[in-house]
């Protein structure tokens, strides 16, 4: 992230002016399209990879959102699965 960061300052800088490398105005006048198109193409891998990224953990927390139920369902199901049987036990040992 802190890659996009970079990449979306580059490209705010060139786009204020025409600057070369050093940060000085171009001797020419002419505007410095080959570093603004390097820092445009930075900044667009950048935000490629972000997205990738984002994907991804959207990926995975959906994943664990439906996941999440049945981890709280089954030690649940089986407490009471264990109390119905510990109570069925119960009441046969104590009918006449």
């Amino acid at each position: 992230q802190g890659f996009a960061a970079a990449a979306r300052r580059d490209v705010a800088r060139l786009r204020k002016g025409a600057v070369g490398e050093s940060g000085l105005l171009a001797l020419s006048g002419t505007t410095a399209t080959g570093p603004i198109e390097e820092a445009q193409a930075r900044l667009s891998e950048a935000a490629r990879t972000v997205a990738e990224l984002d994907e991804t953990l959207l990926t995975t927390l959906s994943q664990l959102q439906d996941e999440s139920v049945d981890a709280v369902r089954r030690p649940w199901a089986a407490l009471a699965q264990i109390q119905a049987e510990f109570f069925t036990t119960q009441q046969a040992s104590w009918a006449p």
